[in-house]
């Protein structure tokens, strides 16, 4: 396999001759100076999650049908700090599927939200799904701002206003 490091494509630019060669060498260190993100991703029985440290973002989206109970909580919290290296992170919790979840559950979402979460943005369109999250919001009371939200781009940009 052949791979250029930086000096070989200095080298390689003054051997070249035509035009085309020029244009190639250009668009190899263009695609050098492109930002790579790497997104971390992990898989529960109830969720899937992915964190990308550029923008310091926690994607939880729910399972369809899952039915979350406090050791789910638990388990969700423990991967996300795993994803995210112990750092706070700014949530995007992504409620669009039909769930449910258990008084004690959500009480512990409320109680560990302070420890790892900066904010939490709770994007659903389904009724149930909303209920929930206001349930959430108004008795569990969660330790960092949290919103709900019909719509993800609107979501993120309330999520960048706590960064």
């Amino acid at each position: 396999m052949n791979c250029f490091c930086t000096n070989q494509l200095s080298r390689k630019s003054s051997q070249l001759s035509s035009k085309y060669d020029q244009l190639w060498l250009t668009g190899i260190q263009q695609i050098r100076r492109v930002e790579i993100r790497k997104v971390r991703e992990a898989f529960t029985t109830t969720a899937k999650m992915f964190y990308d440290p550029s923008m310091n973002l926690l994607k939880i989206i729910i399972t369809e049908g899952a039915h979350l109970e406090i050791d789910d909580i638990r388990n969700h919290f423990l991967v996300s700090e795993r994803l995210t290296e112990g750092r706070k992170a700014l949530v995007l919790f992504d409620a669009r599927a039909t769930y449910s979840i258990t008084a004690e559950a959500r009480d512990e979402a409320a109680a560990l939200s302070g420890k790892s979460r900066i904010a939490t943005a709770i994007v659903t369109s389904n009724p149930l799904s909303r209920f929930i999250a206001s349930l959430y919001i108004r008795i569990s009371r969660p330790l960092v701002p949290t919103k709900i939200f019909e719509r993800e781009d609107v979501a993120q940009k309330w999520l960048e206003l706590h960064r």
